[in-house]
């Protein structure tokens, strides 16, 4: 899907993933869907569920301290703030996020999961601003655990090019630099601002796999979501 730029395409994602807040609670119990960025994260991506979303999500992200809890910091009622340690997303934090607003059946005291309250995950690669680039091993150890709790991972790749250590290749197999995954449940988004110096002509696009998948009550992710 070719979009007006990288942040066109992650706006995208956001209006199809989150609720819009108005007056009224949102199904689900009342939990709100969440989105989870990681510090110091991209400001559009906050931005996006700000102008977007409506309600509690119109709010400013208060500033906080040393040692203080990230989510604390956040006013936005739709959006999960996550630590990073140089750099690199903290994923026991995330696991037990997703545990935490995971859906259960209460009725019946089951543990397992019917959905979960973080609807998408967001993953800056290499970061704006740290300009970190994250191994590959990190990218599929986030993958599987964002596919495990079915939850979405939206990968903005928009400074692909700027892996200027090569953490993203996959060494001995002969395969691409910059590898994405193939999963049903990620969505790559890349820039042609950025990656071939045409900033002015806001250009970027959405990379969907074609795979069906069990989650959305089998309705299919990728491509078929969007043609919904």
């Amino acid at each position: 899907m070719v979009t007006a730029g990288a942040n066109q395409a992650y706006v995208n994602c956001v209006l199809t993933f989150l609720d819009e807040q108005g007056n009224d609670r949102p199904p689900n119990g009342g939990r709100i869907r969440k989105c989870v960025v990681f510090e110091p994260y991209y400001f559009n991506h906050v931005m996006a569920v700000q102008s977007t979303r409506g309600g509690k999500n119109c709010g400013g992200l208060a500033c906080r301290g040393v040692g203080d809890d990230a989510e604390s910091a956040g006013e936005v009622e739709g959006l999960l703030v996550g630590p990073t340690k140089h750099g690199v997303p903290d994923l026991d934090w995330l696991r037990s996020k997703l545990e935490q607003y995971k859906f259960t059946d209460a009725a019946t005291s089951s543990s397992q999961s019917l959905g979960n309250a973080i609807r998408m995950v967001t993953l800056v690669n290499p970061g704006n601003p740290s300009g970190v680039a994250l191994p590959y091993f990190f990218l599929k150890e986030i993958t599987e655990l964002t596919k495990e709790y079915g939850v979405w991972l939206v990968m903005d790749n928009t400074y692909e090019h700027f892996d200027v250590d090569g953490m993203n290749t996959i060494e001995g197999n002969g395969g691409p630099a910059y590898p994405c995954f193939d999963e049903e449940h990620v969505i790559n988004i890349f820039s042609f601002s950025k990656g071939y110096a045409m900033a002015g002509f806001r250009v970027g696009y959405i990379a969907l796999s074609s795979k069906a998948s069990s989650i959305d009550g089998g309705k299919g992710m990728g491509t078929a979501a969007y043609e919904e």
